[in-house]
């Protein structure tokens, strides 16, 4: 099931319809007007599925599955810096270029073994930029951040949109990330545009395989994958540990 309510700065657990309802009567909740609430909670309430994604593709798989099956809750703050990035996203897919492709859905898939069976399991997602005359991809990144070098996750993003543009026909011969900072430092907006080794075809389908494939696995057969949690995980309760 999707996120339920608000995990504040103090440890406070808020439910949504909650929170909306002290945004209309006192003006604010926590200093957030109604309207944003709302959107945010649209943000996190955007289409999830078990797919293989770019952007989700080193998330444990464990969360992935839980986070669609139990009740959690999320920081604000973390929504809002989300939705920042989505908006900047959506007003540069409103630009139209003579030449240029943007917001490009692309869907494809991977053979999982399981148990001496194939199954097709999905790869999909959403490419920022192509360009066909020069065979290029640009994927945009926003961050609040100051900008250093490219996450190793990032370029491993840009090489599946890559696998997906080529699986529908669209050859790629260069990928970059332009990394651009949201708001201001030192009154300039730090940006950087990187160039992303491609990574061969095959390689990449191996590393698709192996992330469908406990993803697969329950969807087959009930089975709960295993956690790979790198990190403290952005929800509260901590899903993964709750869930032994």
């Amino acid at each position: 099931m999707p996120a339920v309510g608000w995990w504040l700065d103090d440890g406070e657990l808020v439910s949504f319809a909650d929170a909306r309802e002290k945004a209309l009567r006192e003006g604010s909740f926590r200093g957030w007007i109604l309207p944003v609430l709302v959107a945010m909670e649209e943000q996190v309430r955007e289409e999830r599925g078990l797919w293989v994604s770019p952007s989700q593709a080193l998330v444990c798989p464990r969360l992935r599955v839980l986070q669609l099956t139990e009740p959690y809750y999320v920081r604000p703050e973390w929504v809002w810096a989300a939705m920042s990035g989505s908006a900047i996203h959506r007003r540069l897919a409103d630009v139209r270029l003579e030449g240029a492709l943007q917001e490009i859905p692309l869907r494809g898939s991977v053979e999982v073994r399981l148990d001496g069976k194939e199954v097709a399991f999905p790869v999909q997602g959403t490419a920022d930029l192509y360009l066909p005359g020069e065979r290029r991809l640009i994927d945009i990144k926003t961050t609040g951040k100051r900008i250093l070098e490219p996450l190793a996750e990032h370029e491993l993003q840009v090489n599946i949109y890559a696998w997906l543009l080529r699986e529908n026909g669209y050859p790629v011969e260069h990928a970059e990330l332009w990394y651009v900072q949201q708001g201001l430092r030192n009154g300039r907006v730090q940006r950087r545009l990187v160039r992303v080794e491609i990574l061969p075809h095959e390689e990449v389908t191996a590393l698709l395989e192996a992330i469908a494939e406990p993803l697969a696995r329950y969807v087959e057969e009930g089975v709960l994958p295993g956690c790979r949690c790198t990190q403290k995980a952005f929800v509260y309760p901590e899903l993964c540990s709750r869930f032994p």
